[in-house]
């Protein structure tokens, strides 16, 4: 199958998948169960037809910009508005659970380990990022270097072993052992771009009339993301403070 057709057959699964998720979601179907299964899928795809890579392709395409060449600008405005449009009305759902990049992270998380809480960092994470992103962009352009080759998520997907950069998205993975997420809350183009539509998206996990204010959510959601007064930007929909909830119908998935 061509690269052209396996690139299509992610962003299909992409779009397909967050419907599906956000559908469970607001169902409330979406129990850990499926959601493993969504996360295996995902992982899966990445291994087989290394799709869909959304924070690789932006690199690329800032790569060939910086060549000279434009034609790839077209491909990456219709795949960020694909992807911005999603999380404009469902939410991270893209990230949660249909990045490879993201579910292996989050594979990983699950991993019966002590915990480092970093909810409290989420701000800085953000500026981090954002500046990261800038340095990317400039990097790429300017000087024709793609940094996201570094981290080697090529590598860890297409099982070059005798790569060093194999190693270190191996690396990256035992952090996230122990941190939420760090590749897509740190470095993620793609994040950083969909954090800011999903504060704004129609659908998000909030509190109903139903709520104790007993503060089981704010503990268990790893970027702090479960206040009142949150966001949601940076609520990648694992369902944790779901799970938590003692009031039925205290938290919902739904229109805000």
């Amino acid at each position: 199958m061509a690269a052209e057709q396996l690139q299509m057959l992610g962003i299909v699964w992409a779009v397909g998948g967050a419907a599906v998720v956000a559908f469970l979601l607001a169902t409330g179907r979406l129990t850990r169960k499926v959601g493993y299964l969504f996360l295996l899928i995902s992982i899966l795809l990445g291994f087989l037809i290394f799709s869909p890579m959304a924070p690789l392709q932006f690199q690329e395409v800032m790569s060939a910009v910086g060549k000279g060449v434009y034609t790839p600008l077209l491909f990456l405005a219709v795949m960020l508005a694909i992807f911005v449009i999603i999380a404009l009305v469902a939410g991270r759902v893209f990230c949660g659970y249909l990045c490879p990049i993201g579910a292996t992270q989050e594979a990983a998380h699950l991993a019966p380990v002590p915990k480092q809480k970093t909810a409290k960092e989420q701000r800085l994470f953000t500026y981090f990022r954002w500046g990261f992103v800038a340095v990317l962009i400039a990097a790429a352009i300017l000087l024709s270097v793609s940094l996201l080759q570094f981290f080697g998520v090529r590598q860890f997907f297409t099982l070059q072993v005798a790569s060093i950069f194999f190693f270190v998205f191996i690396g990256i993975l035992v952090v996230a052992l122990f941190v939420y997420r760090p590749f897509c809350r740190l470095f993620c183009p793609i994040g950083a771009i969909l954090a800011l539509a999903s504060s704004r998206a129609r659908m998000k996990i909030r509190r109903t009339k139903e709520c104790i204010n007993c503060g089981k959510c704010d503990m268990v959601c790893p970027t702090g993301e479960a206040g009142k007064t949150a966001t949601k930007a940076e609520c990648y929909l694992c369902g944790r403070c779901l799970e938590v909830c003692p009031r039925e119908g205290a938290l919902r998935y739904g229109k805000v």
